[in-house]
């Protein structure tokens, strides 16, 4: 439980520091993604961590993807995993899950991801 508690703050700092989010419109060419990009690339992300989570032994895990869009339209995710063997994990490869399914996030939906365990 320690462990989970730790866990759980060092995203939220690790989070807090890189910041909510990447700009998903560029200022540039006033390019926006739609909704169905989004939809495609969160699909892609899920799959990545699906693939990710299946490399550590977490066959079937709950996985929940879930958004907050801010008023420029950019968006925040937070991925929750849910699996039995995520608790049985010591501490150092729980963290190195945890900045692979990060680093995953920031460059498949260009935004930087929380990652909270059930």
């Amino acid at each position: 439980m320690k462990k989970i508690v730790l866990l759980l703050t060092m995203i939220t700092v690790l989070v807090l520091g890189i910041g909510m989010t990447v700009k998903a419109a560029s200022s540039k060419d006033n390019y926006k993604i739609s909704k169905e990009q989004y939809r495609i690339m969160e699909e892609e992300y899920l799959e990545t961590v699906r693939d990710i989570l299946l490399e550590k032994g977490c066959k079937n895990a709950g996985i929940t993807l879930t958004y907050i869009t801010d008023a420029e339209e950019n968006r925040s995710y937070t991925v929750k995993i849910h699996h039995a063997k995520l608790e049985r994990m010591e501490e150092q490869e729980l963290t190195l899950l945890e900045a692979r399914i990060q680093e995953s996030g920031e460059k498949v939906l260009f935004a930087a991801v929380e990652l909270k365990q059930l």
